[in-house]
């Protein structure tokens, strides 16, 4: 058995050269290969192996034939380590048999499986690879594939980079993948070409969840592996929907990257007692500022429920053709998917999310720790969540009794850290009963999405004044006006006023309900 720890780069189909600039980077090539690959892919016509998270395959290559299986593994930012077993076949059909016994389920039937599988899809690709020594002298293999997987008469191009390591220090990897983050547009890899090619043959798409699950931790886990596994949670929930919008874009598979981003920052705040804030404090810049970068979507997605079929504003707007032209004008502010595609394969974008792999691959933090925080990190978490739990709560209650009675300006201003702090509760609430932690998060949850449709009703009142003004200026500067429906009035925004204060009344009620709850923890 090996254990493959590889990093996976998606080149942009745009990028030329590829080779020549591969060749470019500082390292000594110690051999250069170019093969053809073609492997075969199978399971049987129930996924027994997928369920089992078991990857089967035959390879054929310089005259010789190898059968592959893949166990479960771990994904981390592109970042691929799974077991590999590879046994020398004398046919193109698997023989199950020659595995090791040890690598199958204690429910696996060996003779079943090899009478009922099938091969599923194909990849056939040219393979340039380079064995590399780094300054450093670590030794990494790094390969250039191209070709395609194919099921029957569907395909998908196969366009990336591995950076495999061979001998050495992991981090050095990172060195790598940085330099080719400079040199090429590239993005890190989240599904494999196996991945890939089940998605082809069972035709389904990468869907955006529809909410964020607490994250998985144990009652037995430190304070450390519960923060280790937010912040790979958080990682995974950026490039499930980072793959979900390349594959179709939508403005919720965005909006859910960025509660992704917004959860390994909060998970960096959240477990400040086992982390050197200077140590953290160019990582918390690098996940602010790739927030700044999707700022327009919660803009873009009001703009898109105040038009949408199903809003309640729609019957309102059909009356004024003036702002449905507002509205679209602003929509095409926003940028095309197009553009969006681009800036996953920026150098910006890529570098943030390989330092933050690479931080929690190498483990980073532990370098600036003093004895007190290596302490507090090796604490069971089960002990340390109920004043992690206590203290967001907390900061929860005073912001929304900071007065008597909030305005609509106070719930926007405090939104952010509303939406923030309720994080807290996905990266612990875990280790809690679920009949628990959700009658408790429901009212906060509440006020989170009354306060988004607040926000809503905000823009449209702030798209009716800019009309209102248009018109008066036009009037003034004696321009004729064509009207083809009813013009913006502003007896027309009454109705706006009336839905806000009514909203209102119905927040200081969730609020009261949510500060009435009896923690869970």
């Amino acid at each position: 058995m090996e254990t493959e720890i590889e990093l996976k780069f998606l080149v942009a189909p745009t990028d030329q050269d590829v080779v020549s600039q591969i060749q470019s980077v500082s390292a000594d090539v110690l051999s250069h290969t170019v093969n053809k690959l073609s492997n075969t892919y199978f399971d049987t016509p129930e996924r027994l192996l997928r369920q089992w998270d078991i990857g089967l395959r035959t390879r054929e290559h310089e005259d010789k034939i190898e059968q592959t299986i893949k166990t479960a593994g771990q994904v981390t930012g592109g970042l691929h380590q799974r077991p590999e077993y590879n046994v020398p076949l004398s046919s193109r059909w698997p023989e199950l048999v020659l595995f090791p016994e040890n690598i199958w389920p204690n429910e696996a039937n060996i003779e079943m499986l090899q009478d009922n599988i099938e091969a599923l899809f194909t990849t056939d690709f040219e393979r340039t690879k380079w064995h590399l020594r780094m300054p450093s002298g670590t030794e990494v293999e790094l390969v250039y594939d191209v070709g395609d997987i194919r099921c029957g008469s569907d395909s998908q191009p196969i366009n990336e980079i591995e950076i495999e390591l061979i001998t050495g220090n992991v981090d050095d990897v990172f060195v790598l993948a940085e330099q080719l983050n400079e040199l090429l547009s590239v993005r890190l890899g989240f599904l494999s070409k196996a991945a890939r090619g089940y998605q082809l043959s069972e035709q389904w798409q990468t869907e955006p969840k529809k909410m964020m699950e607490c994250v998985k931790l144990a009652p037995n886990d430190t304070v450390e592996q519960a923060f280790i596994k937010c912040i790979e949670s958080g990682i995974h929930f950026i490039q499930h929907h980072e793959q979900s919008y390349s594959e179709e874009p939508s403005l919720l598979a965005l909006r859910r990257l960025t509660d992704g981003v917004a959860l390994v920052r909060h998970s960096v705040w959240l477990f400040a007692g086992m982390l050197d804030p200077d140590a953290t404090a160019a990582l918390r810049m690098e996940l602010k500022r790739l927030l700044r970068s999707f700022l327009w979507v919660e803009s873009a997605r009001q703009l898109k429920n105040i038009t949408s079929k199903k809003s309640s504003f729609r019957k309102r707007l059909a009356d004024c053709q003036q702002l449905i032209s507002v509205i679209e004008e602003r929509k095409g502010r926003n940028p095309t998917p197009d553009e969006v595609n681009q800036f996953f394969y920026s150098t910006e974008y890529n570098h943030t999310l390989l330092q933050l792999t690479r931080w929690l691959v190498t483990r980073g933090w532990r370098a600036h720790l003093s004895e007190e925080q290596r302490e507090y990190g090796n604490s069971p978490i089960q002990h340390k969540s109920p004043e992690m739990l206590t203290r967001a709560w907390q900061i929860l209650c005073d912001l929304v009794t900071d007065k008597a009675e909030l305005t609509t300006q106070d719930y926007q201003d405090y939104d952010a850290r509303l939406k923030r702090h309720l994080l807290t509760g996905v990266c612990l609430g875990n280790l809690y009963e679920r009949e628990d932690r959700n009658p408790f998060r429901a009212p906060w949850v509440d006020l989170s999405e009354g306060v988004d449709e607040l926000k809503i009703l905000c823009l449209l009142q702030q798209i009716y004044d800019d009309a209102i003004n248009e018109q008066e200026q036009a009037i003034e500067e004696d321009l004729e006006v064509i009207v083809t429906q009813k013009p913006v009035t502003k007896t027309t925004t009454k109705w706006l006023d009336d839905r806000k204060e009514s909203l209102l009344v119905a927040l200081e009620q969730t609020k009261r309900s949510a500060l009435n709850m009896e923690p869970y923890w």
